[in-house]
C-alpha cells in the first residue's frame, strides 16, 4: 500500500493569485530537488513494473471556500513557511516579498473577495493483494 501526492490539480477558481503563488512556490521548490510532484498518478505503472498485481487506486483532494477555510489555506501556505530558506536560495522569491506571517490571511481575503474555491493537493492511495 502506498499513499502519494498528486499536485497537478492544485488550483483556485476563480483565480486567487496569492494561493496560486503559494502552491507554485511549493511545486517549484520540490521540483528543484528532483522530487516527482505527480508520482501518485504513476503508482499503477510502478506496481505493475515491480511485478505486483495492478493496484486499486483512489484519489482524494480538499476543496474549500467561504469564510471558514483557514485550515485548508494553511495546507498549502504552511509548506511555504517551511521551505522559505530553500525558496530564497533558488531565487524564487524573497522573505520580504512573501511576508509569510500575513500570507494565509491575504489568501483568505482574496478567496473571500472572489467568492471562489481553492483545491489542495490530491493524495492517491494504491494497494494490491500479493498472492
Amino acid at each position: 500500500m502506498f499513499q502519494e501526492p498528486y499536485r497537478d490539480g492544485v488550483r483556485s477558481f476563480p483565480p486567487v493569485p496569492s494561493y496560486d503563488r503559494a502552491w507554485q512556490l511549493v511545486d517549484d521548490s520540490f521540483g528543484a530537488t528532483g522530487a516527482d510532484m505527480i508520482i501518485g498518478i504513476k503508482l499503477h505503472s510502478v506496481f505493475v513494473g515491480a511485478g505486483l498485481p495492478a493496484p486499486t487506486l483512489r484519489l482524494e483532494s480538499v476543496i474549500a471556500g467561504g469564510g471558514d477555510c483557514m485550515d485548508h489555506i494553511h495546507f498549502e501556505v504552511d509548506p511555504v513557511r517551511t521551505m522559505l530558506p530553500h525558496i530564497e536560495r533558488l531565487g524564487l522569491a524573497t522573505a520580504a516579498e512573501i511576508d509569510i506571517d500575513t500570507y494565509a490571511n491575504r489568501v483568505h481575503d482574496e478567496l473571500i473577495a472572489t467568492g471562489g474555491v481553492i483545491v489542495g493537493r490530491a493524495e492517491i492511495g494504491a494497494w494490491a493483494r500479493v498472492p
